[in-house]
């Protein structure tokens, strides 16, 4: 099946659930060095190109963020080639052996749909929220690497 362009999942001021893998399933986000450099980066590079930063959750092999778009298709598209660039470098310099390619597939970002209630953002915000717990990476329910807010319930 063909993959939907970017352009039709992502409109102004539209809010989407971002992820990517990383190339071989590496856990290239499983330190904390490597989690504080991505986000470092989410933060630097986030209001440069209007993205509004709603929650994220950082797995070992992926990132989960749910962002809106404030400028449109293009800067969000800017903003993910610099922060997955810049990373990218970081991650290849701190792992002398490895070389190339950190992120291995195109990155996914669906449109939540809006609705009144607001469920459908809460609905995805919880399933990055509850993607530790789930794969046993979290003990109590606790994950030292995701938005700080009142956890979903």
């Amino acid at each position: 099946m063909a993959r939907i362009p970017r352009r039709l999942l992502v409109d102004l001021g539209s809010t989407n659930h971002c992820t990517w893998r990383s190339h071989n399933f590496s856990r290239v986000l499983e330190d904390d060095l490597a989690k504080r450099c991505f986000l470092s980066l989410v933060a630097k590079y986030a209001p440069r190109h209007g993205i509004l930063v709603r929650s994220y959750c950082l797995m070992g092999t992926h990132p989960h963020l749910v962002v809106v778009a404030t400028r449109g298709q293009e800067e969000f598209s800017r903003f993910w080639q610099v922060v997955n660039h810049l990373f990218a470098r970081w991650y290849n310099q701190q792992q002398q052996s490895c070389r190339g390619q950190v992120v291995t597939q195109r990155m996914k970002s669906p449109m939540i749909q809006p609705d009144a209630s607001g469920r459908h953002v809460l609905t995805v915000m919880r399933y990055g929220d509850l993607n530790p717990v789930r794969a046993g990476m979290a003990l109590g329910g606790i994950v030292r690497h995701r938005a700080p807010r009142a956890p979903a319930r």
